[in-house]
This record gives C-alpha cells, structure tokens and sequence, in this order.
C-alpha cells in the first residue's frame, strides 16, 4: 500500500542512519521498525549499561562492616528503647 508519510526529522536522521548500518533499503528500515514497534518490540538499540560507581565507605577503626546489619539492629533497638522506654519484642 503506497501512502504519504511526515516523519520528524530526528527520526527520518535515526531511520537513514539504521538503514546504512544494516545497508538495506529505507522502505524496508521503515516497515520493519514499524512491526517492532507495533508488536511492542526494540530494534536491539539497547541503552548503555548502568555502571554503579564505587567509593570507599572510608569506615572509622574498629567498624566491622560484616556487621554492619547488627550494627543497625543494636542502633534502632535503643532509640526504639529511649524512645518508648521499653525494650523491643525480640520475637520479631
């Protein structure tokens, strides 16, 4: 079926570039990024990978941070203490 399309520039510049990449006609770029997109599909141009950048927790001496959790626990159990006046239920 032969029709009329406007394509915004930045994706005419997107649809041009792919089709060079994969050097097959502009009709067919079009056609198969249109069945992707209407299936819900990507072309495969995938985002690049969150990286997660690390820094030191620069811990004061004598911090195990292997007990870090315990840590919290013991922290969180006296301000539930000083705060209610009573010791937390160690059941949960």
């Amino acid at each position: 079926m032969r029709t009329t399309l406007t394509i915004d520039p930045d994706n005419a510049e997107r649809l041009r570039t792919l089709a060079h990449r994969s050097r097959l006609p502009f009709k067919r770029v079009l056609n198969d990024v249109l069945r992707l997109g209407l299936r819900g599909e990507t072309t495969g141009e995938a985002e690049p990978p969150f990286v997660v950048k690390a820094t030191p927790m620069r811990l004061k001496a004598g911090v195990d941070p292997m007990r870090l959790s315990q840590f919290e626990a013991d922290f969180d159990g006296a301000a539930f203490e000083e705060k209610t006046g009573r010791q937390p239920d160690a059941s949960r």
